[in-house]
């Protein structure tokens, strides 16, 4: 399933997205709103683009949407494709 706002079945719940985003925006606030560098940013993505669990612009792992999530320093992949 290609969509953004249908993930499949076996993503995560909106409650466990939910939770995640908002621990996510608790550690950017946290570090003072930084940001990732523009690299690493596209490495980040890069490793997102070719990875199976991609469903459009979501991971079906931890249901964000990638492209924004790659911009926070202190969040990760949750299978470890991004590089540390």
């Amino acid at each position: 399933m290609d969509s953004d706002h249908n993930l499949p079945a076996d993503s995560p719940s909106v409650f466990g997205m939910a939770a995640s985003a908002s621990t996510a925006v608790v550690r950017f606030a946290a570090s003072g709103f930084r940001t990732a560098a523009s690299e690493e940013h596209q490495l980040r993505v890069a490793q997102c683009m070719d990875c199976q669990h991609r469903s459009g612009s979501r991971c079906r792992v931890c249901g964000c949407f990638f492209e924004k999530k790659a911009w926070l320093p202190l969040e990760d992949c949750p299978i470890g494709r991004w590089p540390t």
